[in-house]
């Protein structure tokens, strides 16, 4: 289901773009809506660096190896006690499948077989229906916790509140 981002996704992740301008531009904020196969190059180009020194990792999310989606661990965080930022976008075409799901459990399971305990952040906008309900999902069969305050992200100079959710994967509690 996962294989890690390659420059040989770059062609999947513009056409993802061009598919849902708007989803593309919630899941990637920081792109301008312009030049977007150079923004995608450069974001992949920063993946594979950061990757090798472990810092971030990505997967394009596949089936019968079709690009569905892309989820991702980051480290633009949120709370010092946080490891990971945990990010992922499905094509609007394989929304509403429980992708999503799937793909989060195969990376946390990514993350126990290399024996990391982490906290793991996954932010969420309060309108994000579909995001929020499998946040609780994840929360649920994680054993995470969904913070009570609104923790505030910036969008393009703008700060938007989000619900986060911690989830300890390796051991422990969040």
């Amino acid at each position: 289901m996962l294989r890690p981002i390659s420059s040989g996704d770059l062609t999947d992740l513009l056409e993802s773009y061009h598919e849902s301008p708007e989803d593309g531009q919630t899941a990637l904020p920081w792109m301008y809506p312009r030049n977007i196969a150079e923004q995608l190059a450069d974001f992949v180009r920063d993946i594979l660096r950061a990757a090798d020194e472990d810092r971030i990792h990505f997967w394009s999310i596949r089936m019968d190896d079709q690009h569905v989606g892309t989820i991702g661990l980051g480290d633009e965080l949120q709370l010092d006690l946080s490891s990971w930022s945990l990010g992922y976008w499905i094509r609007v075409s394989y929304q509403g499948q429980g992708i999503a799901s799937r793909a989060i459990d195969a990376v946390f399971a990514w993350l126990t077989e290399r024996r990391i305990e982490a906290v793991v952040e996954v932010a969420v906008h309060p309108h994000n229906g579909p995001g929020l309900a499998t946040a609780r999902s994840l929360c649920t069969r994680w054993g995470g916790t969904p913070l009570d305050d609104f923790v505030g992200i910036d969008f393009g100079g703008r700060t938007i509140p989000h619900h986060l959710h911690l989830i300890q994967v390796g051991g422990g509690e969040a």
